[in-house]
């Protein structure tokens, strides 16, 4: 039997076109309905059959970015702020000008300054004696005393007094390698700021802070002949050959700004203060103080005589006595300052020189050697001006006029650390000097101050070994931190005067700073009770290196106008 062959019809093509189309619009339909179709595609595996196909045909995606490898010169900069400034290495090299760069954002707790003006006294030059081996790539800068305007602020200070835009001054962290003679300066909460106010820049700007006294001219031959006529001043504003070195052309007016004000005094009085506080106690107590300062007509010296006859002691001393111990060729400054803090019975100044008046001549700017006093004149001028002012003889019953306070700025070995007898000098052998004064054989500042137990100090700004009183710089400022001397270590200064001297004895030689004293300071300059003495006023591109010798050799104050960098 034949077998029966079976197949398949063919498929009607009208009919599987129309199949096609519709699955094709249930695909769109359900890519536009689903929920499921939003989702990004790493979610596509819960897409079953047509689902998942409807979804990768619904989206497009952008083709994937091929991975680049960036260089160095790729990466964008950090923000950033160039600074300029005066800085040195270490000791053994020479200024100069450096740059570096303040990273941006700052610090929360930081403050960026603009500086407009700085000061350097001779005292801070010691900073850079310190440095004699710099192990860090940090340079060393110099000044503390610097005034200018915020112009960034870190996050703490947004809100408060120190906004940007305020104007401040203050005294850079001591203990730091940071210095004031920069373009902008980053302050840090070791800083010491404050905030100047409206009120108090209008005051200051009225104010003279600058001190001046009358010298005259030891070359003159005959006075000007008196006229009625006023003579014109001189102008200023015009450079002088005379005045300004040959390769200078920053040449400014040598006068006080409000805003260099500032500027001047704010570590002179913090060093003040380090003296002053240590016999604060012994002040209040017996409302009186005999103050002797060795070194008076220096810039210090001028600032302690200040700060003890202002208004912010007149409620503790009932009356006081300095002994204004100087050079000679300085007395004359030295009584135009006392007259000016009105001297009277209970504000009493003594002057007493160190060395005699050199009768030879000499040829202007040749160097004058200086002629000591001899040991025993020396020691009866002293003995007698501590004695002077008492209206009945000294006794320790009735009033001892020994010394609360001695303030060494210039060095007392030589004049001062001679052990003698008063008894050995016939013109101090007698009752009225021996009934007051110890009759044993001690160095001279032993005997002139009182007992230890009355609280009576001895307070060294320079070397306790500097063989004759100088105002130089470096044999002044000699480090002194040795393992032998427990005196310039805070933590063992009180046991050293506890249980090793027989008297108080402090080294100030590295600067204090404490915001409420800046703030005491500004108060007296305000009032007009507190001057300081400014060589001149510079623009720090002129030959900076000349003024900061200057410096180092005698003792003064610059105040230096910092560029816009």
């Amino acid at each position: 039997k034949p077998k029966k062959l079976v197949g398949f019809a063919p498929e009607p093509e009208e009919d599987l076109r129309e199949h096609h189309k519709y699955l094709e619009h249930r695909k769109k339909e359900n890519s536009k309905s689903n929920p499921l179709g939003k989702l990004p595609d790493k979610l596509a595996y819960l897409y079953q059959g047509s689902c998942r196909e409807g979804l990768a045909a619904s989206r497009s995606l952008p083709p994937l970015k091929t991975s680049k490898n960036l260089k160095l010169k790729d990466i964008p900069d950090r923000p950033s702020r160039p600074v300029k400034e005066i800085s040195i290495a270490n000791s053994r090299t020479v200024m100069n000008f450096h740059y570096f760069e303040i990273k941006f954002p700052l610090p929360s707790n930081m403050l960026l300054v603009d500086a407009l003006y700085a000061s350097v006294s001779t005292l801070d030059m010691g900073k850079l004696i310190r440095y004699t081996y710099n192990l860090s790539d940090e340079k060393v800068g110099l000044g503390y005393n610097f005034v200018g305007v915020v112009s960034k602020a870190g996050r703490n200070y947004k809100l408060s007094e120190f906004a940007e835009g305020t104007k401040v001054f203050g005294v850079v962290n001591p203990a730091l390698r940071k210095g004031v003679l920069q373009t902008c300066i980053a302050l840090g909460p070791s800083d010491y700021v404050v905030a100047i106010s409206e009120e108090d820049f209008s005051v200051v700007e009225g104010v003279e802070v600058r001190f001046k006294a009358v010298t005259v001219d030891s070359f003159a031959v005959e006075d000007q002949p008196e006229t009625d006529e006023p003579t014109p001043p001189e102008d200023d504003t015009k450079p002088s050959k005379l005045k300004l070195h040959p390769k200078a052309s920053y040449a400014i007016e040598d006068v006080l700004t409000p805003m260099a004000k500032f500027a001047t005094f704010g570590s002179l009085y913090c060093r003040a203060k380090q003296a002053l506080q240590t016999v604060e106690k012994a002040i209040q107590s017996r409302r009186n103080a005999n103050v002797l300062i060795n070194g008076a007509d220096t810039c210090l010296g001028f600032t302690i005589m200040q700060v003890l006859a202002s208004s912010l002691y007149i409620r503790d001393l009932l009356s006081f006595h300095v002994i204004a111990v100087v050079q000679n060729k300085n007395v004359a400054r030295i009584q135009a300052l006392i007259s000016q803090l009105g001297p009277s019975n209970t504000r009493r100044f003594t002057i007493v020189p160190f060395d005699e008046v050199n009768g030879d001549l000499y040829l202007r700017g040749e160097v004058v050697p200086i002629e000591y006093k001899s040991t025993e004149d020396f020691t009866f001028d002293v003995v007698q001006a501590v004695l002077a002012g008492h209206r009945t003889p000294a006794t320790r019953s009735n009033a001892d006029p020994r010394l609360d306070l001695f303030v060494d700025i210039i060095g007392s070995r030589k004049m001062f650390q001679v052990s003698k007898m008063l008894c050995e000098i016939p013109s101090l052998n007698n009752e009225a000097v021996l009934s007051v004064f110890s009759k044993e054989k001690e160095p001279l500042f032993m005997i002139l101050m009182k007992p230890k137990s009355s609280g009576c100090a001895y307070v060294a700004y320079r070397d306790f070994h500097t063989p004759e009183p100088t105002y130089l710089m470096d044999p002044l400022s000699s480090e002194t931190k040795t393992l032998l001397n427990p005196w310039s270590y805070g933590w063992a200064l009180g046991l050293a005067n506890l249980f090793v001297s027989r008297y108080n004895y402090y080294e100030k030689i590295e600067l204090e700073a404490r915001s409420e004293w800046l703030r005491e300071a500004l108060q007296l300059v305000r009032n007009g009770e507190l001057k300081v003495v400014v060589d001149k006023v510079v623009d720090w591109r002129n030959n900076f290196r000349r003024e900061i010798s200057r410096m180092q050799a005698t003792d003064g104050c610059i105040v230096f106008k910092i560029e816009t960098f």
